[in-house]
């Protein structure tokens, strides 16, 4: 099966065939953002995702750039999809700013663009 929007099925670990869109829905399912802090433009999260804790910053910059017209807590929910999809829970840097993500993946802002530009996450 192969999805408008993500492409091919790909294979779980019980060896089901899931579409991308699935897939990237459980792995959403598994974080949980919750906003901690907001002060002149930048907002801080708590994140848990796999039975890790983060803390997060974003600015509305960063909302207009990547994810133009979505909450801040949907973009860095789907970071974090993003990073798991590339990395452990454990490999994640524990407190970061979303901009930091660019300079691990430089395929990160348009993987955001992307996701956002049509239907959402």
């Amino acid at each position: 099966m192969v999805c408008g929007r993500c492409g091919p099925e790909r294979r779980v670990d019980n060896g089901r065939a899931l579409s991308f869109c699935t897939l990237l829905t459980h792995m959403a399912e598994r974080i949980t953002v919750v906003q901690r802090l907001h002060g002149s433009g930048a907002t801080r999260y708590a994140v848990e995702a796999d039975g890790h804790r983060y803390h997060v910053g974003v600015s509305d910059a960063d909302v207009r750039r990547l994810a133009p017209g979505a909450a801040a807590a949907d973009l860095v929910r789907e970071s974090f999809v993003f990073l798991l999809e590339r990395e452990p829970a454990s490999s994640i840097l524990q407190r970061f700013d979303l901009p930091v993500i660019q300079r691990y993946f430089p395929e990160y802002s348009e993987a955001m663009r992307r996701r956002f530009s049509s239907t959402g996450p």
